[in-house]
């Protein structure tokens, strides 16, 4: 095969304060229950072991604040997994956390996911969108167009690469589906870019019970080099919220809207946010999680804060195994594309998250330590230091957003 064509995906996710005028969202809605088979159930549980997976591979590089979203990585790869043979099917099998599970089920669980997570709480905007841009003299496999428009609800679309309105195009795309907050993700088209999968994902959440801004003062916020950073910190005082603790660890759930969505605060009370990381299972996850208590009026001091990240995920994807999808001589796509000489390959997968917090709703979140002095009283939650954090769908336990915060002022 002497033609080689490049794929290019890309993930945005976009977690946004509300800025509704009203300060409160309406109580009156109920959460919309889902019914969830078995098998759609363990495919959510793969999904997000991938994400914990990808948490884990980041936390041992990188020292700075890590930010992903696990509903976009795997919506974006496991398109492209219905492409893939061979052993590039296998290797992103293993990577994707996705052994054992037949491709209609994982196809059929994140159709459901698309149809449903939007509608669950009517104070929630969850929306999310797929599309793939083709160079309009490529050809694809009319079983990877009919798998993508069904199951992904993806836009699939033919253009001129070579014109300049191509890239105004795709971002024009990519503006519409993040609330009108990234208005570009595609900087250059390379002659031998074939096409770009793109997943983006915009969350905005309002808070069940809002901080009162009169209360968020500042702070200090502890850096993993033992120096401070001041930080506005909001502050909820005798406020329900969900909260746990063990032994090594406080566990907060901050509810939005109906209580469908909630943020997951991890905050280590000994060891480091690493350690925290690195113990984290998906099982584990879920009887932290399910074990908070809403009863008791109990008080939490949580960073008001903005932070944006850019990743190329090759390297920590190659590092979970799938390096044969990047390998330009050994990747297989042909369930994309079965022409002679040409063979496909990913060149990158960019990871886009925008994340903010504050005292109304949500695109970020942190939590940090601070135990309790006597158990007669209420807990205090002080987030001041590196924590984890997650936003998921409680019904099905859909991992939108898990990420570490080590500094929230950059």
């Amino acid at each position: 095969m002497n033609a080689i064509t490049l794929v290019y995906a890309i993930t945005i996710f976009y977690m946004l304060a509300g800025c509704a005028k009203d300060q409160h969202p309406s109580k009156t809605g109920s959460p919309q229950l889902m019914e969830i088979t078995e098998s759609e159930r363990d495919v959510i549980k793969r999904n997000k072991e991938f994400g914990i997976s990808l948490l884990k591979q980041m936390a041992k590089k990188e020292q700075d604040n890590i930010l992903i979203s696990p509903i976009s990585m795997n919506m974006a790869l496991c398109m492209m997994f219905n492409g893939a043979k061979g052993e590039t099917k296998g290797q992103m099998t293993k990577a994707l956390k996705k052994q054992g599970i037949r491709n209609h089920a994982i196809n059929n669980t994140h159709k459901k996911l698309l149809e449903t997570l939007p509608s669950i709480d009517s104070n929630v905007t969850n929306h999310i969108a797929n599309s793939i841009w083709y160079r309009h003299t490529f050809s694809l496999d009319q079983s990877f167009i009919d798998t993508t428009k069904h199951y992904y609800h993806s836009q699939l679309i033919g253009l001129d690469f070579t014109s300049p309105t191509a890239k105004k195009t795709i971002n024009h795309w990519v503006e519409q589906n993040t609330g009108g907050k990234i208005t570009r993700i595609i900087e250059e088209i390379d002659d031998q870019h074939v096409m770009f999968l793109i997943n983006a994902t915009y969350f905005n959440g309002k808070w069940t019970n809002a901080f009162d801004p009169g209360k968020t003062s500042p702070g200090q916020f502890e850096l993993p080099d033992g120096s401070n950073a001041q930080v506005p910190m909001m502050h909820y005082e005798k406020t329900n919220f969900y909260y746990h603790s063990t032994d090594s660890l406080e566990v907060a759930e901050i509810p939005y809207g109906n209580g469908s969505y909630r943020m997951t605060i991890l905050l280590p009370k000994k060891g480091t946010v690493d350690n925290v990381i690195q113990n984290m299972r998906a099982q584990k996850w879920k009887s932290l999680v399910s074990e908070g208590d809403s009863a008791g009026r109990r008080e939490l001091y949580l960073p008001k804060f903005e932070l944006n990240s850019k990743k190329e995920m090759k390297e920590v994807l190659m590092d979970m195994g799938m390096g044969v999808a990047f390998d330009p001589q050994r990747a297989n796509f042909e369930g994309i594309n079965q022409e002679a000489g040409q063979q496909l390959f990913i060149d990158n997968v960019k990871h886009k998250v925008h994340l903010k917090v504050d005292e109304e709703g949500t695109e970020a979140a942190a939590a940090t330590s601070v135990g309790v002095g006597i158990t007669s009283m209420p807990p205090v939650m002080r987030v001041d230091r590196p924590f984890v954090l997650a936003i998921r769908e409680k019904e099905t336990a859909t991992l939108l957003f898990i990420g570490r915060i080590t500094n929230p002022t950059t």
